[in-house]
């Protein structure tokens, strides 16, 4: 059976689609198809090679940089004390007199990492503040109060910036 080009004569079985009397052919992959899907492929290629360059160069290139920079952005929560006012019975006498005081935290964390270092800091603290080191070793430097008022310790005491991990605030102590 020869083909003479016309959809007419084909049987069933050769073709995909079903006749249309407005289609000459039916549907090929044609040189032009073929471009478009060519262009396609080399745009999706680029976009994901683009996309593969950026997250190279921010995990490899930049990785220290923002390794650092999560590491100085963490925070502490701190607990801060509600002032306190003197606890008066009916007649207006009080019962419960408030004491002024000075409340020095240390934080361990924050202080320099060499033994050497770290035991000067304390030193010199120790010295503003009367307390022994040992004292304040056995503290686990967590905090303690200072007797007297905040303006005679902090006259004495360093700037926060020049002694990190230091943390002074005035407190009320019954």
């Amino acid at each position: 059976m020869a083909s003479t080009g016309n959809r007419a004569d084909r049987s069933g079985s050769d073709r995909f689609l079903p006749p249309d009397p407005r289609v000459e052919s039916p549907y090929r992959f044609t040189p032009q198809l073929a471009l478009r899907i060519g262009i396609l492929g080399a745009v999706a290629l680029l976009a994901f090679g683009v996309l593969f360059f950026r997250l190279w160069a921010l995990q490899v290139l930049s990785g220290p940089q923002y390794l650092q920079a999560a590491l100085d952005n963490q925070l502490r929560s701190v607990r801060i004390e509600a002032p306190r006012g003197q606890i008066l019975d009916r007649e207006g006498r009080p019962l419960v007199i408030n004491v002024p005081g000075t409340a020095v935290e240390l934080h361990p964390a924050d202080l320099p990492m060499t033994w050497k270092a770290r035991l000067h800091e304390l030193r010199r603290l120790s010295k503003i503040v009367n307390v022994p080191v040992n004292e304040m070793l056995r503290a686990g430097l967590i905090g303690f109060i200072v007797d007297g008022a905040l303006s005679s310790v902090m006259s004495s005491m360093p700037s926060p910036s020049a002694s990190p991990g230091l943390l002074i605030e005035n407190v009320a102590t019954r």
